[in-house]
């Protein structure tokens, strides 16, 4: 919540009891829309060294890159883009069949919390270091929510270009692949509560797998009730 990420060993054993500081953005005024806080983050090799490294998005809008050194520690890169409000979404595949991870963002329009608009914009990876001299395009809208929501990358029907799934406050969106643009079907609408509350999945609670060894694509759903939905493919 406070803009602090953490890197957590594995040792082995089935525990992650080595966990050292990587990066801490933010405060602890979590009201405040514009700080560093609600890190959000997606992880691939981006400068083909064959080490993990990271694209941070959070409350203000900024996207950064932290380059793995290999040994456990990661250096910052700095912002390599500004939607200016609620980088939430974020998530890496190959959108060009060019063998470069590029990366897809979803950002608020508005900084006031007020707008349910916002858009999917892909940054593309030329095979640079670091996204110098790059600019994104918009690949797709939002129109609900607070106009941003968390992502992930799935493959509906097994063919070569992925989907995008996205969590926008109680409901669920699948973006697909037009042409270069992607256009949205609701998948899912979580029921309300007694207590007139929602699962909200804008900040986190959605994986990608193959629960059922079908082949196919299937996601978990998690969100602020603690209520797991697993969601299985039927293509």
């Amino acid at each position: 919540m406070n803009g602090t990420l953490v890197l957590a060993m594995n040792n082995g054993n089935n525990d992650f009891l080595n966990i050292s500081l990587i990066n801490q953005w933010g405060s602890e005024d979590n009201m405040d829309p514009n700080l560093r806080i609600n890190i959000q983050i997606t992880s691939v090799d981006y400068d083909n060294d064959a080490d993990i490294d990271i694209i941070v998005g959070d409350n203000s809008g900024k996207v950064e890159l932290l380059l793995n050194h290999g040994n456990g520690s990661f250096y910052s890169m700095g912002v390599i883009d500004d939607f200016g409000s609620l980088s939430w979404g974020i998530i890496s595949f190959d959108v060009n069949a060019d063998e470069c991870m590029d990366i897809i963002v979803a950002a608020a329009t508005d900084d006031t919390l007020n707008s349910p608009l916002g858009h999917l914009y892909c940054i593309p990876n030329t095979g640079t270091s670091n996204f110098d001299n790059i600019e994104h395009s918009i690949v797709g809208n939002i129109t609900s929510g607070i106009g941003t929501g968390y992502l992930s990358s799935i493959n509906i029907d097994d063919a070569a270009d992925k989907e995008i799934i996205a969590g926008i406050i109680e409901k669920i969106y699948l973006f697909d692949n037009k042409n270069g643009k992607y256009m949205h079907t609701s998948l899912y609408e979580a029921p309300i509560t007694e207590a007139r509350l929602f699962k909200d999945l804008s900040k986190g609670g959605i994986t990608v797998g193959d629960f059922n060894n079908d082949g196919y694509d299937d996601f978990i759903t998690g969100g602020v009730h603690g209520i797991i939905r697993l969601f299985l493919n039927k293509m």
